[in-house]
């Protein structure tokens, strides 16, 4: 097969967090597939740049050919710059075209959330008769109208709620990488489709070798006296944060040994900074290297997450920082209301209290708090079990191959 993935949020794990295509890309290409990736040269998932030749430059990272199509810097998610991006993106691929898909893809698949490229999907499908394979990965506009509170009649939503009916319509298969992704799809259309859940994954010999923190690091961040709850990731409006913060408030005076610690950058995090300049129990780190992740949560007792409480995520959950988490084999504790299946409530490798809920959060936090250390490594152990057995992209990357191979 001659497999074209285009995912313009993607990149190489020396060059940013979302890798999941090269390394499905790695499993295909050893499996003797030709395989390219097309991405985009700017977006807010790098922490370092490209080095760019023109509109369309060609580069080799992980010995998969990868194709940067040139787009504009921005700082964050929530820029005006990023929407630019999803136009910019997508008709600079299409009109550069022949130079990035010299040999016609026997099968092209194209990844959320950015919509746009769907149409040069449904180009090649129609035109050049390949295999065009939609990944969800976030259900955009979706997204936009339940957590972000854009109105389902602004144009922008309307034009891509058209997009990505358009594409589902025309596709061969769809992927989701969350477990109820078909009912999604069965609302927007009402043709019959083909589906499947391919969830997030990670390559275990990179996450086998993680990089050590500096001793600064740990010293001014990681005290050793404290049962510190860990939220490492994105520190931003749809993080839904402000729960456990809540929490946080309330357990300051009582219980001086738990501890809250926050890793990575986001348009909130100064904000979150200023509204607990005042407590002693919390902490705010730099965002860290990926190769320093693992070695970061070993030295933590619990990890966090929180989702709104929107039904969004009644189609289930499946996040990237939750294989960190599992694979350090720490308990999770998550704020999450919703109906659907997850790897936590899957492995029954944590803790979850309804989202939104910061006195059920407080309560949850304190028990435990008193839970010995032997029965949270036991827990923690039913999630590293379950990746290292479900979610290796050796494993998802023949589920992918199955699928491809299967596309009539």
């Amino acid at each position: 097969m001659k497999i074209a993935i285009v995912s313009q949020y993607s990149s190489p794990v020396e060059y940013g967090t979302y890798h999941r295509h090269f390394d499905l890309g790695k499993e295909l290409r050893e499996k003797g597939h030709e395989v390219i990736i097309v991405t985009a040269s700017h977006h807010h998932f790098l922490h370092r740049d490209y080095t760019e030749e023109g509109v369309v430059s060609k580069h080799s990272f992980d010995s998969l050919d990868t194709y940067l199509i040139k787009t504009k810097s921005y700082e964050h998610a929530h820029s005006a710059v990023r929407i630019i991006n999803w136009f910019l993106f997508t008709i600079r691929l299409f009109i550069y075209r022949n130079k990035v898909f010299k040999d016609i893809p026997t099968h092209i698949i194209v990844s959320s959330p950015s919509l746009f490229p769907f149409l040069i999907g449904i180009y090649y499908k129609i035109v050049k008769r390949s295999k065009f394979v939609i990944e969800l990965r976030d259900m955009w506009p979706r997204t936009l109208i339940e957590v972000g509170k854009i109105s389902r009649f602004h144009p922008l939503i309307l034009l891509m709620s058209f997009v990505e009916k358009a594409g589902y319509y025309w596709s061969d298969f769809i992927i989701s990488t969350f477990p109820y992704g078909n009912k999604h799809v069965s609302e927007k259309i009402k043709k019959p489709f083909r589906h499947t859940c391919i969830p997030q994954g990670f390559d275990d010999q990179y996450m086998s070798n993680s990089k050590p923190l500096s001793n600064d690091y740990i010293g001014k961040y990681l005290p050793s006296d404290k049962f510190i709850i860990c939220y490492a990731g994105t520190i931003g409006l749809t993080n839904s944060l402000d729960t456990i913060l809540e929490a946080s408030k309330k357990l300051d005076k009582m219980y001086k040994d738990i501890y809250f610690l926050f890793v990575g950058e986001g348009k909130m995090k100064n904000e979150y900074q200023q509204k607990t300049q005042n407590q002693s129990n919390i902490a705010f780190a730099p965002r860290i290297e990926k190769s320093q992740v693992q070695s970061l949560l070993k030295k933590v007792n619990i990890v966090y997450d929180s989702v709104n409480n929107v039904p969004l995520y009644d189609y289930g959950i499946s996040r990237n920082k939750w294989i960190d988490y599992m694979f350090a084999g720490k308990p999770v504790l998550l704020s999450c209301s919703s109906k659907g299946l997850s790897m936590i409530n899957e492995s029954d490798c944590g803790f979850i209290v309804p989202s939104e809920n910061p006195e059920a959060l407080e309560q949850e936090i304190v028990r435990i708090s008193s839970i010995s250390e032997e029965s949270l490594k036991s827990i923690g152990f039913k999630g590293q079990k379950f990746v290292k057995e479900n979610r290796t992209f050796r494993v998802l990357a023949e589920q992918l191959e199955s699928v491809l191979l299967n596309v009539k």
